[in-house]
Order: C-alpha cells, then structure tokens, then sequence
C-alpha cells in the first residue's frame, strides 16, 4: 500500500479491517508512508505502531524533512 496525496486515514481502515480477521486468513501489508517530519505529522503514530508491533503490517517510514537541509520523497 502507498498513500500517495491519498491521505492515511483509507489505509488504516485496510489494516483495522484485516487485523479482525483470523489469524490464517490474513494477508501480509507493508505501508510505505510519505510525512515531512515524524514528530509533527505521523498521523495515528500509536495505533499503527501498536498493529506493526501485532505483526499486522510493515511499515516503511519516508520523511522528507527529517533534514531541513534535504529533500526526500517517496516516489
């Protein structure tokens, strides 16, 4: 899944949705997930964090202002 100018909010209901399935019936996510800066713009940090520490989905943080001085996008 890549939330491309589509926003979080539609993945997250992906991943909710498939954590309420058995457990043999799930299907492996990786998230890749574009911010500018962790501290200020992970949206829904705790429950997405809590359903990758739950081995629900992987996620792949990308932001592009870690670094003030650099720019990095997920393309």
């Amino acid at each position: 899944m890549i939330a491309n100018g589509s926003g979080i909010a539609p993945f997250r209901s992906i991943i909710h949705y498939v954590s309420t399935l058995p457990v043999e019936q799930r299907i492996p996510l990786k998230l890749y997930y574009g911010i500018q800066n962790s501290e200020t713009d992970y949206y829904f940090k705790s429950d997405l964090e809590q359903y990758e520490k739950d081995g629900i989905v992987e996620i792949k943080l990308a932001e592009s202002r870690k670094d003030p001085t650099k720019k990095f996008y997920v393309q």
